[in-house]
């Protein structure tokens, strides 16, 4: 009787991994394999049996059997956090670029798709602007438009794939079979053009946030958008993708061109570029990071720079509010005066009720706290309004800890900047206020003007009504054991 663990390699599954391949479902029957339980103990299970299975079925990437040859990289897309534990990344994405090259077309799109998955730079969906437009890539219908591609379900990326994890070489290999194939129909005298859109895809895929490595595509297909064919659309994603965190790697003139794309295109048989040119319009130059840029030039439109960032504020282009500081910061240190006068002018719609919507004016006032941490001086024509911050308690308790912050960092800097009588109104406030946070920030501010009165928040007996508990357990030296009183389970059971 044998002892010990059989081992088995790739190699020995490879002929199972063919027919699977070559069956007329495959990818049900590889789905037979996955781990259906979703629970948060079982979701990354190791199973070795579908580390051999896509191991194996890498191997079959190039086969001379076209169906397999295809089939393989659906599979591999389409289980890539498998693919990435148990096969040699760095391989795979070789094996693809190269199959991106065969003459025979379905093995070659299929390569494309699954290239722009795994070195998808894309933002997820919650990153991304909630443009009102629609996947112009797929061939579904139009109803529930949303997000450039949150549509495409398993036919391009929704996220980022595994770009870092792949070596340089490889990667401008990658690049440079992708852009040799947009002009498949005529470079491989193929009778459609399915491998130009699958290649165009993922050069868009790998343009979002990393568009210096696929920047020599880009004269490439602003040539091919003048030739009018069924690319139109794919070539339009790639080039406004690009754009979306480096507008100027592309033309000057890709907006008017963009307008002219979608009315001629229509919504009928041209409904692809109708749609793409829509969303790519609205693409360019909204990442973050191109916004603080563009800011920062003293010659760029600040006022319509701002407006991107308050529809980040809005949630409209849904983003870490990280981001959008960071950019109103260096805005701020190169354009401050300009920058506060736009912001005056915002603040005066809040003050009056009018808002862009319920949400906005506890982001805003957020701003102009992390604004006055950097510095308070450049801010003195809100500083100068802002005894109007507290002229009513129909804020969200969000509004008045960050108006307080804001207070208190400035007065921190130089308290000869705040009104001088805002001590008072302040006091005033928070005479009436029942909420424990604004409470303890108004307590905060007072303090470091000098002006804490340790009866503000007195009951006519004299004790405080603020958590003494809540404030204990931030302690550092609350030992919740010394508060509880030992009861002897004794005397609990004779009673």
């Amino acid at each position: 009787m044998t002892t010990g663990v059989a081992h088995v390699y790739k190699q020995e599954f490879i002929p199972l991994a063919e027919a699977l391949l070559n069956s007329p479902e495959p990818t049900i029957i590889f789905d037979d394999y996955r781990n259906k339980d979703l629970s948060i103990n079982r979701r990354h299970e190791i199973n070795p049996l579908r580390e051999i299975l896509i191991a194996a079925v890498g191997e079959c990437l190039n086969h001379a059997e076209y169906k397999i040859s295809a089939n393989a990289a659906v599979i591999l897309r389409r289980n890539m956090i498998l693919c990435f534990r148990a096969c040699d990344l760095n391989g795979i994405v070789s094996a693809l670029s190269d199959q991106v090259n065969e003459r025979r077309i379905q093995p070659a799109k299929e390569a494309a798709l699954a290239l722009a998955f795994f070195l998808s730079t894309r933002p997820n969906d919650r990153e991304l602007p909630q443009w009102h437009g629609s996947d112009p890539m797929t061939s579904s219908t139009m109803e529930n438009p949303d997000l450039d591609q949150h549509r495409f379900v398993n036919r391009a990326p929704v996220d980022s794939g595994y770009l870092h994890e792949v070596s340089p070489e490889i990667v401008e290999s990658v690049v440079n079979n992708l852009i040799s194939n947009l002009n498949r129909k005529e470079y491989k005298r193929s009778s459609d053009w399915v491998v130009a859109k699958a290649c165009a895809k993922a050069l868009g895929a790998i343009g979002y946030q990393r568009p210096a490595l696929v920047s020599d595509a880009v004269p490439e297909i602003q040539e091919l958008l003048g030739e009018q064919d069924d690319r139109q659309a794919w070539l339009v994603y790639a080039l406004t993708s690009i754009g979306y965190s480096r507008p100027d790697l592309i033309a000057d003139d890709l907006d008017n061109r963009l307008k002219e794309f979608s009315q001629a295109a229509g919504t009928d048989a041209g409904w692809q570029l109708y749609y793409a040119t829509r969303v790519g319009h609205q693409k360019i130059g909204h990442a973050p990071i191109h916004l603080e840029i563009k800011g920062c030039d003293t010659e760029s439109n600040l006022s319509q720079i701002v407006e991107k960032l308050f529809h980040f504020m809005l949630g409209r282009y849904p983003s870490a509010s990280e981001e959008w500081i960071q950019a109103f910061v260096e805005i701020y240190l190169s354009r401050s005066e300009a920058l506060v006068e736009l912001l005056s002018d915002e603040l005066d719609q809040i003050l009056q009720d009018s808002p862009r919507a319920f949400d906005f004016p506890d982001n805003f006032m957020l701003l102009l706290k992390e604004l006055a941490g950097v510095e308070a001086t450049d801010l003195q024509p809100i500083i100068d309004r802002s005894e109007d911050f507290y002229q009513d308690h129909a804020e969200s308790h969000y509004w008045y800890e960050n108006a307080l912050e804001f207070h208190r960092r400035i007065a921190t800097e130089d308290e000869d900047l705040l009104p001088s009588d805002l001590g008072d109104t302040v006091k005033v406030f928070l005479e009436s206020e029942t909420r424990h946070s604004v409470q303890s920030y108004g307590q905060s501010f007072l303090q470091e003007i000098n002006q804490w009165d340790d009866g503000l928040f007195s009951t006519p007996d004299g004790i405080q009504t603020v958590d003494i508990l809540e404030e204990l357990a931030e302690s550092e030296d609350f030992d919740i054991a010394s508060f509880v009183e030992e009861v002897d389970h004794d005397e609990l059971d004779s009673e």
